[in-house]
């Protein structure tokens, strides 16, 4: 079993190639530990779209396993991080943000086991990025749509019964950030 966990962990972390990655998957074929490294075969082009289907697809034959909480992550990743493969310089990022937010909550809905992608969910929200070199012209009513997400994400996150949290973490970053500049464009 150590052997395998040591495997998997080589698997998984980029260090081993593609082709020892599907060796591993066609050997192991129906493992859970095949399904997770299959993730990390699903082919990342420039084409967002194409990925995210191929995610949508692996998705729907491992909904609710940790492997299918990685192909989620993984989509959550590229859409929250892919504003230019996904929409032209100076767009309303808000649909794009609006898909981050429901992958989020899916993940944290209770639907997928505890694992490493449902615990880092909420780094998709706070990391999502939106190019400043031509900033966003939001249609109306989506700033506020996104605040609300925003403030809803706080809300979520913020433990009361631990006020450090606040500093140096995603709600601060969020405050700070992301919710800031909204506002200061309102």
């Amino acid at each position: 079993l150590n052997r395998i966990e040591g495997e998997i962990q080589f698997l998984t972390t980029g260090k081993a190639g593609s082709d020892t990655r599907r060796q591993f998957v066609q050997e192991y074929d129906g493992t859970a530990e095949a399904a997770l490294v299959a993730v990390d075969l699903i082919e990342t082009t420039r084409d967002v779209k194409a990925t995210t289907d191929r995610l949508d697809e692996f998705l729907r034959a491992h909904s609710g396993s940790v492997a299918g909480a990685k192909a989620l992550y993984r989509k959550g990743s590229l859409i929250s991080n892919s504003g230019l493969g996904m929409e032209p310089r100076g767009a309303d990022p808000t649909p794009r943000f609006l898909q981050v937010v429901a992958i989020v909550d899916e993940l944290e809905g209770g639907q997928y086991p505890d694992c490493e992608w449902v615990r880092t969910a909420p780094n998709l929200i706070s990391g999502f990025f939106v190019s400043d070199s031509q900033p966003p012209q939001y249609a109306e009513g989506n700033l506020d749509r996104t605040l609300a997400e925003y403030s809803r994400f706080i809300d979520k996150h913020l433990d009361a019964n631990a006020p450090e949290d606040l500093f140096g973490s995603n709600i601060s970053y969020v405050i700070t950030s992301k919710m800031g500049p909204l506002f200061q464009r309102k």
